[in-house]
């Protein structure tokens, strides 16, 4: 993560929460954001650090809803190569989805092109 981002604390409704600690998960600091998700560090029933990206559906338009999200779930739920973060669980909780896959620490693509192509 570049050093001028500052991780923060995400909040959420304590009734989810309450609903993520049932599944197995905590929600930590927030990694990185986007116009309608955020990428939060969390940890798994076996306390292991895992990432979740929380898509808020309210921020999202209609045709990304109904066209492009189902299409990367699909995706996501298929994938398996020893090069892709794998995913291991996608749930929906009011209005936001929950994408459960590895931490990759070394930042996000954005910032590994940053230094040029990648070897």
């Amino acid at each position: 993560m570049p050093s001028s981002q500052v991780m923060s604390k995400v909040v959420l409704p304590e009734t989810e929460l309450e609903l993520l600690r049932r599944k197995g998960y905590t929600i930590m600091e927030q990694l990185n954001a986007g116009s309608f998700s955020k990428v939060c560090k969390a940890k798994n029933r076996e306390n292991v650090m895992i990432a979740v990206k929380i898509i808020d559906l309210e921020k999202t338009s209609l045709d990304y809803r109904n066209k492009f999200l189902p299409r990367e779930l699909y995706t996501l739920k298929k994938l398996r190569h020893k090069y892709i973060i794998t995913v291991y669980d996608i749930f929906t909780i009011r209005n936001r989805i929950y994408i459960f896959m590895d931490l990759a620490d070394g930042g996000d693509i954005m910032d590994m092109l940053r230094n040029g192509p990648l070897k």
